[in-house]
């Protein structure tokens, strides 16, 4: 019994400790919200969770998109389950048509996949909040030639805002 009881605790104490390292200072939504910053006057924050294609069952991640009245805008896309080594970018579109309009997320919107397949994609946004874009597409680059979106495949997506 003592056994039992000790096997149960230390489950308790496991979960919880991956609850909250899983969740510190991470909110789920998309939520829509105000709050005070130190550095930052006031921030209006939604977050979403990326979408995989079938292609990358592993690929899981959220976005945050903060939006401050110091136009220190941010986008921040947190990512897991990645093929190591792979080069991949990060496009605003107004639809998930080959033809859409789209936009590079911040100057540099192109990173290569670490070791253990994640990473943390951070850039600057020029407006917020994303009007103009509907949706957050995640493309791999097999030949690792992140100039040539034809050559791209959609790994991922993130729908902003509703038709």
């Amino acid at each position: 019994m003592r056994r039992l009881v000790g096997f149960a605790v230390l489950a308790l104490m496991v979960l919880v400790g991956l609850h909250a390292s899983w969740a510190d200072g991470v909110e789920f939504g998309p939520t829509n919200k105000q709050e005070k910053k130190e550095h930052h006057d006031f921030v209006n924050s939604n977050v979403w969770e990326i979408v995989a294609e079938p292609d990358a069952p592993k690929l899981k991640g959220k976005l945050k998109l903060s939006c401050f009245s110091d136009d220190k805008d941010e986008f921040r896309l947190e990512l897991s389950g990645l093929e190591p080594g792979k080069v991949y970018t990060v496009w605003l579109t107004s639809s998930l048509k080959p033809t859409a309009e789209r936009a590079g997320a911040g100057p540099k919107h192109d990173f290569k996949a670490g070791g253990g397949g994640g990473v943390l994609f951070q850039a600057p946004l020029t407006t917020c909040p994303l009007t103009a874009f509907k949706w957050v597409e995640l493309r791999v680059h097999p030949d690792a030639n992140a100039t040539r979106f034809e050559d791209s495949v959609r790994v991922g997506k993130i729908r902003l805002l509703a038709n």
